[in-house]
């Protein structure tokens, strides 16, 4: 046996609070541990597991402003569901781990019928404006 080994030991046996603190220590520390590691595969099961249970399509084309009639044309005669929305990049803003997260402006013909379909937990459904917004 190693010289250390046998002293560490040896340490250990003649302070047994030491080495029930030292255990203890170990435990709560692996008990977070396995916590943390839960929580996160309920929380990425949660968000990401939800959104591609929610969205019914296939395929997504980005196209420029005006350039949407061709792609319409050829959903229409091949028998496609389609459904046109708007998506605009907002900006991105550094999280604490130095990562770029961008931000997506999303705009959707409807909430309850659409292929990506949101579920509003707080507060009522916006109504269309009966004129431009300002």
């Amino acid at each position: 046996m190693p010289t250390t080994l046998g002293l560490s030991i040896r340490s250990s046996v003649r302070k047994p609070v030491r080495l029930t603190m030292t255990f203890l220590a170990v435990g709560i520390s692996l008990m977070l541990f396995g916590s943390v590691q839960m929580m996160s595969a309920g929380i990425e099961e949660t968000i990401v597991g939800g959104l591609e249970e929610q969205q019914s399509w296939d395929a997504q084309v980005y196209i420029g402003e005006g350039g949407e009639a061709g792609i319409i044309d050829w959903a229409e005669e091949r028998g496609a569901t389609y459904e046109s929305l708007i998506e605009m990049p907002l900006g991105s803003v550094e999280d604490a781990d130095g990562l770029d997260r961008s931000f997506t402006l999303v705009g959707l013909n409807s909430y309850e019928s659409g292929m990506r379909s949101v579920r509003i937990i707080e507060g009522q459904q916006p109504q269309p404006a009966s004129g431009r917004a300002k």
